[in-house]
């Protein structure tokens, strides 16, 4: 279906879902890179880290969440499996979006506990391992959402 074929909101709601996810898988990536950076300047770097990912994911998620909450408004016959025409894609794409929000507040928590611990002049390794862990479940998500998500569009449109 052409987007001059879907009424304005539609475009709209798709427009900030997307966008809000690109901000969000971004966010996650950039935080990801910095926390694993090493050197003298670490405890600035976990804090630009931390701040990435309040400031920038966890806004980024939920715009996104609230954009496809806003598709799913307007069409609900998506959360269908036999009427949407592509099964239940939507149903174990939401089992990911859960996942990565609890895994990107689980984030922020840890790298704020980081931070604290860095201010402190505490070691910090075990939360950094933790760190580690909830960066590549988070990245596991967010490609495991790409996965289900562009298959579907190229396939049923």
């Amino acid at each position: 279906m052409s987007l001059d074929a879907l009424p304005f909101a539609v475009v709209v709601a798709r427009l900030i879902h997307f966008l809000g996810f690109s901000v969000a898988i971004g966010a996650c990536v950039a935080a990801t890179i910095a926390f694993r950076a090493s050197g003298a300047a670490r405890a600035g770097i976990d804090a630009s880290a931390a701040s990435i990912v309040t400031l920038a994911e966890i806004p980024g998620a939920f715009v996104a969440l609230l954009g496809g909450l806003a598709l799913v408004v307007m069409n609900p016959n998506v959360l269908d499996p036999a009427s949407s025409g592509a099964g239940a894609w939507l149903h174990v794409k939401l089992v990911f979006v859960m996942g990565a929000l609890v895994l990107a507040h689980l984030r922020m928590f840890n790298l704020h506990r980081v931070v604290r611990a860095n201010d402190a002049d505490e070691d910090a390794a075990a939360l950094r391992k933790k760190g580690r862990t909830f960066d590549l479940l988070t990245l596991a998500c967010y490609a495991a959402i790409l996965l289900i998500v562009i298959p579907r569009y190229l396939v049923f449109a």
